[in-house]
Order: structure tokens, then sequence, then C-alpha cells
């Protein structure tokens, strides 16, 4: 049985998966990999999410990760 013709238009949008935030396609790999969005709209929550967090370096411990601005205020204080 030959092949059935699949014109370019629909193997394309075959291929690509549509972004929850903006409705532009993406990559069906990208998708697969579990993300809901392009890349522009990915980009824009990752820096929105970057902008709630800190890393700051603890004395005697190493690096931290601190997410509300009262922890930081506590790491500052200068021991007695």
């Amino acid at each position: 049985m030959p092949p059935t013709f699949v014109p370019p238009r629909t193997r394309y949008a075959m291929r690509r998966a549509t972004c929850v935030d903006c409705g532009d396609t993406f990559p069906r790999r990208r998708a697969a990999l579990g993300y809901t969005t392009c890349l522009s709209c990915g980009d824009a929550e990752a820096v929105a999410a970057r902008a709630t967090w800190a890393v700051v370096p603890l004395p005697k411990q190493g690096y931290t990760r601190i997410t509300r601005k009262e922890e930081l205020h506590h790491l500052n204080q200068k021991p007695r």
C-alpha cells in the first residue's frame, strides 16, 4: 500500500505544539520534555521566577538560596 500524501502545511502543524500563554507554536520535542510554553514565554517566566530569590554566602557553610526577605535580614545580623 503506498503512503498517503500529507500536504506540507499539515506536516508542519503535526510537528508543532501550541504555547498556552501566547498561542504561538513551538517544537514537539520541547513539549515532549514537559514544557507547555514557547521559548520566549518560558524565558519571561524564568526571569520572573529568578527575581523572587537570591543566593547568599553563609559563614563557614557555603552558599544557600533565600526566598523570603525576612530570612535575608536575619542572616545579615552581626554576632555579638
